[in-house]
C-alpha cells in the first residue's frame, strides 16, 4: 500500500507541478502581448497627434501666405494661433522638424510684412519651405511608424 501511495502523491505533484508551469507559461505571454498591443497604440497616437499637428501648421502657414496675398489682415495677433502650433512642433518634435517649421514660420511672417508694405509677393520661398517641412515630417513619422 506504501508503494500505491508514493505513486499517487508523486502522479498528484506532477499534475500539480504542470498546471503551475502552464500557469506561469500563460501569465507571461498573456503579459507580453498586452505590453506589445499598449505599446503599440501609445505609437499609433502619437502619430496621430502629430500627423494633425503638422496638418493644422501646414494649414495655418497657408492661410497667412494668402492673406498675405490678400492684404486682409494685419497686426501681431493674426499670427497668434501660428506661434501655438509651432510652439507645440518645439515641444513634441526632433531637431529637425523643429527647425522646418521655424523656416515656413518666419517666410510665413515675412511674406506678410512685406504684402503690406509693397505688391509683388510671390510666395516661391514658402511653398520650397512648405514641401521642406512636409517632408522632414513625414520621414520622421515613417521613423516612429517603423520603430513601432
Amino acid at each position: 500500500m506504501a508503494e500505491d501511495l508514493q505513486i499517487a502523491i508523486i502522479s498528484t505533484c506532477a499534475a500539480l507541478l504542470g498546471s503551475v508551469v502552464g500557469g506561469i507559461i500563460s501569465f507571461f505571454t498573456t503579459r507580453d502581448a498586452t505590453m506589445r498591443q499598449w505599446k503599440q497604440s501609445l505609437v499609433l497616437r502619437e502619430i496621430e497627434r502629430k500627423e494633425a499637428l503638422y496638418s493644422d501648421f501646414i494649414g495655418e502657414c497657408a492661410q497667412k501666405l494668402l492673406s498675405a496675398l490678400d492684404k486682409k489682415e494685419s497686426g501681431g495677433a493674426t499670427f497668434a494661433h501660428l506661434y501655438t502650433l509651432l510652439g507645440k512642433i518645439r515641444m513634441m518634435s526632433s531637431e529637425k522638424v523643429r527647425i522646418a517649421a521655424e523656416q515656413l514660420a518666419n517666410f510665413s511672417t515675412e511674406a506678410h510684412a512685406v504684402s503690406n508694405k509693397k505688391d509683388g509677393v510671390t510666395g516661391l520661398p514658402i511653398f520650397e519651405a512648405r514641401n521642406r517641412f512636409t517632408e522632414i515630417a513625414r520621414a520622421e513619422l515613417d521613423e516612429i511608424k517603423n520603430g513601432a
